[in-house]
């Protein structure tokens, strides 16, 4: 089977997308942004753009291990919020030139959501069917284990891939696209600051463990060279006063709200209304009643992919481990409900509290 194009107007597959969905109807969503366009004054939609990257992604992706409702070896079906990703990001572009609004793609989301399997196709993509030669791309983690994440699973990808594997080299620490020349690599915060600007693709993989942010800063100084560069950040929660916190997450939560005027970075953020919360459940078990945080509305709120890549008797058994002490509470508000916390094992209450007050007050 042929390699794919760089050419992306040319079809990897002579089989129409829809006609390989086992619901033709979902093809339509697919195909459609799947939020209004603001600023249609700046910017279109170009849906051939979107759906060349969702067929990239469902043509060559693969389940690469065993889950809840997907084994190893199933096609790989885009989850709602990675379509969203997908279809923004690749689709709207800006009228004056025709290239990418987006630049940055920020998803900000609880433990097991299937972020990193996401930006192992969307590296793989950059690597060979985004037309940019010579492209570097990197994934990048506060150590070379974490960083390996998303690598690892983009080699496993490109291995059981018929239509990859003619056109990739795979190396151990890269993998290179024969034809472009482009080449996808997996290093270290440490390890990156040795290599050179010219970037096409950064994937920085849970930055909440970043202990020094200006290393951030310097490596997304190194697109300037490229069109349409691509930087994906994918974390979960961590320390409250932490880099990642006061960079990556107040800009986040400033674009939400209107309150910045980058337009070039798309954000997904899942966390819950914590005051809002505990004002309606409470903060702990009193006469059998759960906490906010044992809630299952919670939970389904605040996970994506509830139900699918994550379960309810998996959270059953998590806050079981937290009661008995096995689990830190800190812990598992991070990581399974994408709630900044303070850095002891207990959690710090204090704000919340404050922030209730001053909602009562205000009523």
């Amino acid at each position: 089977m042929s390699s794919i194009a760089l050419d992306r107007h040319k079809k990897p597959l002579d089989v129409p997308y829809y006609q390989r969905r086992t619901n033709g109807a979902v093809f339509g969503r697919n195909c459609e942004l799947l939020t209004e366009l603001d600023q249609p004054d700046k910017y279109y939609y170009d849906q051939e753009a979107a759906l060349w990257a969702c067929e990239f992604y469902e043509t060559v992706g693969v389940i690469t291990e065993d889950g809840h409702m997907f084994k190893m070896g199933d096609p790989l079906e885009l989850l709602d919020w990675q379509l969203q990703t997908t279809c923004n990001l690749f689709g709207v572009k800006r009228k004056e030139d025709n290239l990418r609004r987006y630049w940055t793609v920020v998803h900000l989301m609880p433990k097991k959501t299937g972020k990193s399997p996401y930006s192992s196709f969307t590296g793989l993509f950059l690597l060979c069917a985004d037309n940019q030669g010579k492209g570097e791309i990197f994934t990048i983690a506060c150590d070379k284990a974490q960083a390996g994440i998303i690598h690892k699973n983009s080699k496993k990808i490109a291995e059981k891939s018929e239509m990859l594997g003619s056109a990739l080299i795979i190396r151990g620490e890269y993998i290179e696209h024969v034809r472009s020349g482009s080449k996808f690599w997996v290093t270290s915060a440490v390890e990156s600051s040795k290599h050179g600007p010219n970037l096409s693709g950064i994937f920085f993989d849970e930055p909440h463990a970043y202990k020094d942010w200006s290393l951030v800063e310097t490596l997304e100084q190194g697109i300037a060279a490229r069109p349409e560069p691509v930087i994906m950040f994918s974390s979960t929660a961590g320390v409250k006063g932490s880099p990642f916190h006061k960079k990556m997450y107040k800009n986040a939560k400033a674009l939400l709200n209107k309150l910045s005027s980058n337009d070039t970075e798309l954000v997904f953020l899942y966390e819950p209304d914590v005051p809002a919360m505990i004002e309606k459940y409470g903060e702990v078990w009193v006469d059998g009643k759960k906490p906010w945080w044992a809630q299952e509305e919670v939970w389904a709120e605040v996970n994506p992919s509830y139900g699918l890549t994550v379960t309810k008797r998996y959270f059953e058994n998590e806050v079981k481990k937290v009661r008995n002490g096995t689990r830190s509470l800190n812990k598992f508000l991070q990581m399974h409900l994408n709630v900044f916390t303070g850095n002891t094992d207990g959690w710090q209450i204090a704000e919340v509290w404050n922030q209730l007050k001053t909602i009562k007050e205000a009523a």
